[in-house]
């Protein structure tokens, strides 16, 4: 059977034949809720554009529906209406209403259904489990990027925040009941300027029993720079595109394959032309500079690579990964405070030559 989409009144729900899947997620942007305004919606190709007209932004939702592969992928747009810069404060996504639920499983403690959203009975959350892909063993150094065990385990009951390092290649999430009857898996698929983490928790009061609680889950949008993010008058960006899917008795270890195959339509694959397979590359950590990143170990290295290996294009200055004592910020330093930009390339090029 087929899934079913449907998006009103600035919510969005993707759940399966069976009723499992997400029910009612909101969008949030500094702090504004989709629901607190008026959409219009209409059919585009391969899928549903939704538009609203916020005090100071416009947003548009694209969305792209797959029933056969109960999936779905949701692209967000903010544009600057006003005259002057937009100051983006908060991003967020798949916020959790009233109303809102997210179904995996209808075999709950004491016979009720499990929802993510509001659990009347603690035994209901003690059912699910979650897993996501930062705990998958990547290429990166074991040293600073410790995995997180175990891989599949019950819900947090206090909030956690989780896919915060940049080392993440495929930011990707999942829930599932205990026996992966169902499990839904949200992933991005867009980490241009933004990057993508999770807030998450039961978040049961004392504990107790047959008491109400709301449980959070969110997708949180950031800028990874010195500064913050400003959106110009009247410009526009995609601040997020979400891939979400339903699956039926799969195991965690399987569940992201649809996310890593929409991943591979999302961005060109370069397999065997990539220069990177057939080129010479320097990388500082990995011949013994390590953090001690200086002018002079540059240069000298740079030199030498000149003088006995032509053939290499590519020198790459790696800090480990982690600031280090002369300021820099991971990925993303500040040019004002960290590196004179012009007399770092032209010296490199100097002796690239």
């Amino acid at each position: 059977m087929n899934s079913k989409f449907l998006f009103n009144d600035g919510a969005f729900s993707l759940t399966n034949s069976k009723g499992f899947g997400w029910v009612k997620f909101l969008f949030e942007f500094n702090g504004a809720l989709s629901t607190s305004v008026p959409w219009k919606t209409e059919e585009s190709e391969g899928g549903l554009k939704a538009t609203a007209q916020f005090p100071d932004h416009a947003e548009t939702l694209s969305f792209k529906h797959d029933p056969e592969r109960h999936s779905l992928t949701v692209s967000r747009t903010i544009t600057n209406t006003g005259k002057f810069p937009l100051c983006f404060k908060s991003v967020s996504d798949g916020l959790l209403s009233d109303e809102s639920l997210l179904f995996v499983s209808n075999e709950g403690s004491g016979g009720f259904n499990q929802k993510w959203g509001q659990f009347n009975h603690y035994g209901e959350a003690n059912n699910l489990r979650w897993f996501h892909s930062g705990n998958l063993r990547q290429e990166h150094m074991p040293k600073s990027l410790r995995l997180d065990y175990p891989y599949v385990r019950k819900l947090p009951i206090d909030p956690i925040r989780f896919n915060q390092s940049e080392a993440n290649d495929v930011p990707a999430f999942g829930v599932c009941d205990k026996n992966y009857r169902v499990t839904a898996v949200e992933g991005d698929l867009k980490q241009t300027q933004f990057a993508r983490s999770w807030e998450l928790a039961v978040k049961v009061p004392d504990r107790g029993i047959y008491t109400p609680s709301r449980g959070i889950c969110r997708g949180i949008m950031s800028y990874p720079s010195s500064n913050g993010f400003e959106l110009a008058a009247g410009a526009s960006i995609e601040v997020s595109k979400v891939f979400y899917q339903i699956l039926e008795d799969t195991h965690p270890q399987d569940a992201f394959a649809g996310y890593v195959e929409a991943l591979g339509h999302e961005f060109r694959p370069y397999g065997s032309v990539s220069p990177l397979l057939h080129e010479a590359i320097y990388c500082t950590w990995n011949f013994g500079v390590f953090g001690d990143i200086t002018e002079a170990n540059i240069l000298e290295r740079a030199r030498i690579l000149r003088d006995k290996v032509p053939e290499c294009r590519f020198f790459m200055i790696d800090d480990g990964f982690q600031a280090n004592g002369n300021g820099l910020d991971s990925f993303y330093p500040d040019p004002s405070k960290n590196y004179n930009r012009t007399f770092f390339f032209q010296k490199i090029a100097t002796h690239a030559k």
